[in-house]
């Protein structure tokens, strides 16, 4: 059972992100007290438990849900792996990381095919390297510090979020959508939620959608405070998704003549381009326009044909990186 977000979960603005949980696991009593002691530096940094019997690990895992799992292979009553395999059922996004204290290649392989795991250490290893271990794995490529430097210079909000809808990272710009009066929040699991109920299954499955098929999206989320919908454009990214926000209420990135003249349009496809990248919806943009579905379907094919874009997640991308110049028209 995966958590979703909805309205009543969700934290008023300004709340402070949770910290990520970690929960180790072995049965040596000895050996978790290595790892406590090991880990105390970064008890503020982290919300880690440690638990002796993988079947209690289970039982946390229906309560509450885990980021990362640091386990022992070989435990009684339930081997680590399939540990690992049920706390899956209630928190599909964990991620993991085995121990062993001796060399299993057998057992990684199989690690590696039923759970996925990000790293294999072997027993004992130093404080430092699971250290490493634990903050590489909380932090995946798709979040790294490059990455965040980034989309900190691009002009438009960008959130990352891994398949399950964690929020991974969030630029300045980003801030506003997140407050109580945006269209977006973060839950107590630290998922990305669409703050109006109605639309919270939609996001989440558009989220999963172009993270795990590869295919580009466009959403419209209402804003909580009335103001008009804001624009999502969803791209993959590594094994998650990318969401690109634009607010209809702030300027486009250009007046429709500007994107005429830049981009070789005609007028009535600037208009066309201008209305989508404020609304992020075919259908409304054709309403703005005052012209049929069908024909803003057609428009659309020739905005995509001299654009060089792929499609209309790609298309709104590209209309809301255009620089800012000149009033609106």
């Amino acid at each position: 059972m995966s958590h979703t977000a909805t309205l009543d979960t969700l934290p008023p603005a300004g709340a402070v992100p949770r910290r990520r949980r970690v929960l180790c696991v072995d049965d040596d009593p000895i050996l978790l007290a290595g790892l406590r002691h090991g880990l105390a530096a970064h008890a503020g940094e982290w919300d880690i438990e440690f638990l002796q019997d993988p079947r209690d690990a289970v039982d946390a895992s229906r309560r509450q849900a885990f980021d990362l799992v640091v386990a022992d292979v070989s435990m009684p009553g339930m081997d680590g792996i399939s540990m690992i395999e049920a706390m899956r059922e209630f928190t599909p996004g964990l991620r993991s990381i085995v121990l062993s204290g001796v060399d299993q290649f057998d057992v990684v392989v199989d690690a590696v095919n039923r759970v996925g795991i990000l790293r294999y250490l072997r027993k004992p290893c130093s404080a430092a390297e699971l250290i490493d271990a634990i903050a590489a794995a909380l932090q995946p490529g798709l979040a790294s510090r490059s990455v965040q430097a980034v989309f900190e210079q691009l002009p438009q909000a960008v959130l990352l979020v891994d398949s399950d809808s964690r929020l991974l990272f969030a630029n300045r710009r980003a801030a506003p959508h997140l407050d109580e009066a945006g269209a977006l929040g973060v839950d107590p699991q630290g998922l990305l939620a669409a703050r109006e109920r109605a639309h919270v299954a939609a996001l989440s499955h558009a989220i999963r959608a172009v993270a795990l098929g590869g295919q580009d999206d466009v959403l419209a989320l209402p804003r909580r405070d009335g103001r008009g919908p804001v624009s999502l454009a969803l791209t993959a990214w590594g094994d998650g998704t990318v969401i690109y926000v634009h607010d209809a209420h702030s300027p486009p990135v250009l007046a429709p003549g500007h994107l005429s003249k830049l981009l070789g349009l005609t007028p009535s496809e600037g208009r066309l381009a201008h209305a989508l990248a404020s609304t992020g919806s075919l259908e409304d943009a054709a309403r703005m326009c005052g012209i049929t579905l069908a024909t803003a379907r057609t428009y659309l094919k020739l905005i995509f044909a001299k654009t060089g874009t792929r499609g209309q997640a790609d298309l709104v991308r590209r209309l809301m990186g255009q620089p800012r110049v000149g009033p609106s028209a």
